[in-house]
C-alpha cells in the first residue's frame, strides 16, 4: 500500500470517527435534554398538584386537568346510558340499536374512544381510553342522578375500570356485552402474545410488521358478525398497530379491586370466536362483586325460524338479534 493510500485511509478513518463521535454526541444530548425537560415540567406540576387518587397514578393524568362542566339546571335528569366500545370501533358500532333508545326517549352518550375513527393510524394506549370515557363521566355526573354502562369487548375492561370508584351520580347498572377478559383460544395468538417464547416473537413481528391486519377464516368479510351486508358496509379499521394490539392483550387481564355498581349482567354472544370461556369471565367477576351476575345468551328467543347466530360483534348481527339484545337490555334500565 502507497503513503498516500495510507494517509488517505487514516483521514477517511479520522473524519469515520469524527462523524461517528458527532452523532453519539447528538444522542446523548437528545436523551438529557429529554429527561431535563420531563423532570422539571412534571416535577414541578406533581408538586403543585399531586397526584393522589389511585387513577391519577394509574392513568398518568392530573385530576385537575380534566373536563369542567356545569350546568345552571336546578335539577338533574334521572339517568343516561353510556356506552363503551370496543377496540378498534367507534360509536357507529352503536348505531342499529341507538334507534331504540332514542325510540324509547332514553338519553344516551357515546363517545369516540381515542385512537379510533381517524383517516390514519393513531398511536394509543389503554390508559387514553379510560381517559375518554372518564372525561364523559365527569360531564354526565353533573346532569344525571345516575347512568347505565354498556360495554362491549374491550369496552367491559374499560367500564370494570371505571367502576371502581365513586362519581357524583350512581352507577345503576353494569351491563357487559361479549366482555373481553380473556381470549378464544387461537394458537397463533396464544404463541405470539402468552407463550414463553413471546418475549422473542412478539418484538420480532413488531419489527417486521408494525401492523397487522385483520384476518377472519370463519366470515366472509374480516368482521366478526354473520349479517354479511352490514358487515361488507360497516365502519372498521381492517388493519392496526402491532404494538397497540400487544398492549390491548396485556389490558384485558385487568381486574379490577371491586366493582361499584347496583347491577352487573353478562350478555354473551351464542356464535363468539374471540372472546374465552364465559363461565370464567362470570366466576372472575362473581369473585369481585360478591353476588351472582347472569349471563343472558344472545339470542335468547326460542324461535327457531329466526336467526339463530349472534357472532362477537352482536350490535352488527341481524336488525331481529338488535331487537333481542335491547329488549334483554331494556328490562334492567327501564
Amino acid at each position: 500500500m502507497s503513503v498516500n493510500n495510507i494517509n488517505s485511509f487514516i483521514l477517511n478513518k479520522k473524519l469515520l470517527y469524527t462523524f461517528g463521535g458527532l452523532l453519539s454526541g447528538i444522542y446523548l444530548f437528545k436523551i438529557i435534554y429529554k429527561n431535563y425537560c420531563i423532570s422539571k415540567t412534571f416535577d414541578r406540576l406533581d408538586n403543585i398538584f399531586p397526584r393522589t387518587l389511585k387513577w391519577e397514578q394509574d392513568l398518568s393524568i392530573y385530576s385537575v386537568a380534566l373536563p369542567i362542566f356545569r350546568t345552571h339546571n336546578y335539577y338533574k335528569k334521572k339517568k343516561c346510558v353510556l356506552f363503551i366500545s370496543g377496540y378498534r370501533d367507534t360509536p357507529y358500532v352503536w348505531n342499529n340499536i341507538l334507534k331504540y333508545f332514542a325510540d324509547n326517549k332514553i338519553d344516551f352518550f357515546a363517545p369516540r374512544t381515542f385512537g379510533k375513527g381517524r383517516s390514519f393510524f393513531q398511536d394509543s394506549d389503554p390508559k387514553d381510553w379510560i381517559i375518554t370515557y372518564l372525561e364523559a363521566i365527569y360531564v354526565l355526573q353533573e346532569l344525571y342522578e345516575e347512568i347505565d354502562i354498556i360495554g362491549f369487548s374491550t369496552g367491559c375492561v374499560i367500564a370494570l375500570y371505571l367502576t371502581q370508584f365513586q362519581y357524583k351520580c350512581k352507577v345503576k347498572n353494569l351491563i357487559l356485552c361479549a366482555p373481553f377478559l380473556n381470549r378464544y383460544p387461537y394458537f397463533s395468538h396464544w404463541l405470539v402474545f402468552d407463550s414463553p417464547f413471546a418475549f422473542i416473537l412478539n418484538p420480532l413481528f413488531n419489527w417486521i410488521s408494525p401492523f397487522r391486519y385483520k384476518v377472519s377464516s370463519k366470515y366472509i368479510y374480516p368482521r366478526d358478525t354473520n349479517h354479511q351486508i352490514t358487515a361488507k358496509y360497516d365502519f372498521y379499521e381492517l388493519a392496526g398497530h402491532f404494538s397497540v394490539e400487544t398492549k390491548l392483550m396485556k389490558f384485558k387481564n385487568f381486574r379490577p379491586d371491586k366493582i361499584i355498581s347496583d347491577n352487573v349482567v353478562i350478555l354473551y354472544p351464542n356464535d363468539d370466536k374471540i372472546i374465552g370461556n364465559i363461565q370464567e369471565q362470570q366466576h372472575i367477576l362473581e369473585n369481585i362483586w360478591g353476588m351472582p351476575i347472569p349471563i343472558i345468551t344472545i339470542p335468547s328467543y326460542s324461535n327457531t325460524n329466526l336467526p339463530q347466530k349472534c357472532a362477537h360483534v352482536m350490535f352488527k348481527e341481524d336488525p331481529i338479534i338488535i331487537s333481542n339484545i335491547f329488549e334483554n337490555i331494556f328490562q334492567f334500565i327501564n
